[in-house]
């Protein structure tokens, strides 16, 4: 009788223990599912973060690119690019056109009035460029760089001094103030009339060069004002209308001679072209250093 009571408890236990037993197992398998989940979870988690460093590292990448491509740009001077000068042998060229004229090589009058009128188109650019900054610091708009206003028309462009606020009150309104133009273009001349009227410093054309050059010095002296480091190769020589001792007019001199002025003088317009070139790049860092836009 006691060893049934005894048998019958041990198997009570052993039931209550499988019951455990079972439910270990059950919560253990609860358990797996749950860690299967997380590292499911996990593995998800970890997926997204290498997509999003990969992301970060194209960003990255590409952030870096377009930095060094804005750092290669603000090198990149659109006037120095739109306005290549050079020289071809004796002559001074400006996007391939070359200006002067020998007995060896007489350069077509259309091509040396084609360079002139990218020289009146560049500088009108400077010269627009400049006074327009000078304007937005508190000066007078299209005053204060140079008494020189060009007419950019191809290769017929015009030239003319500026007038002053006297001269535009004594012309008065029945002239509507307007300023003396020159011709930046020459038809060249046959004969001993044509030679004569290309040495006549009154001409249109001869007085169109002696403005250029003072364009050349006026804007030399205001760049060496605001940056006395800078100085043209070539002063001009006024009011002898000289560059490097050789008169910039033709016709007062041989052509040989006219020539090597020009060239002169295009090695002052080149320097001119450089400073403006700096110039705007500094102006243009200041601006994104103030957080500003250029227009």
């Amino acid at each position: 009788m006691q060893q049934e009571k005894r048998l019958h408890e041990l198997r009570v236990r052993l039931a209550e223990v499988q019951l455990q037993r079972m439910e270990v197992q059950r919560k253990s398998l609860r358990v797996r599912a749950m860690e299967q989940r997380w590292l499911e979870a996990l593995s998800e988690v970890q997926r997204q973060r290498l997509e999003v460093e990969e992301r970060t590292a194209s960003v990255d990448s590409q952030a870096r690119q377009c930095k060094r491509q804005l750092e290669a740009m603000s090198h990149v001077s659109v006037l120095n690019d739109c306005f290549y000068i050079w020289h071809a042998g004796p002559f001074a060229t400006i996007n391939g056109f070359r200006l002067g004229r020998l007995a060896s090589d007489p350069v077509e009058w259309a091509e040396i009035n084609a360079a002139l009128g990218q020289v009146a188109l560049l500088l009108s650019t400077v010269q627009a460029r400049v006074e327009g900054c000078m304007a937005r610091i508190g000066g007078v708009p299209g005053q204060g760089f140079t008494t020189v206003e060009f007419y950019p028309k191809g290769s017929y462009s015009q030239i003319a001094r500026r007038l002053t606020a006297g001269e535009r009150v004594s012309r008065g309104a029945a002239t509507r103030a307007l300023p003396q133009v020159h011709n930046l273009w020459s038809e060249g001349g046959t004969g001993l009339v044509g030679s004569v009227f290309a040495a006549m410093r009154g001409t249109s054309f001869g007085r169109a060069l002696e403005l250029l050059l003072s364009f050349v010095h006026e804007a030399g002296q205001h760049i060496q004002a605001n940056d006395p480091a800078f100085s043209l190769p070539h002063p001009p020589e006024l009011p002898a209308h000289k560059v490097g001792g050789l008169s910039i007019v033709h016709g007062q001199g041989s052509d040989e001679q006219w020539t090597k002025a020009l060239k002169l003088l295009m090695a002052d317009i080149k320097w001119i072209l450089g400073w403006a070139a700096k110039d705007e790049a500094q102006r243009e860092i200041e601006r994104e250093r103030l957080g500003e836009t250029p227009w």
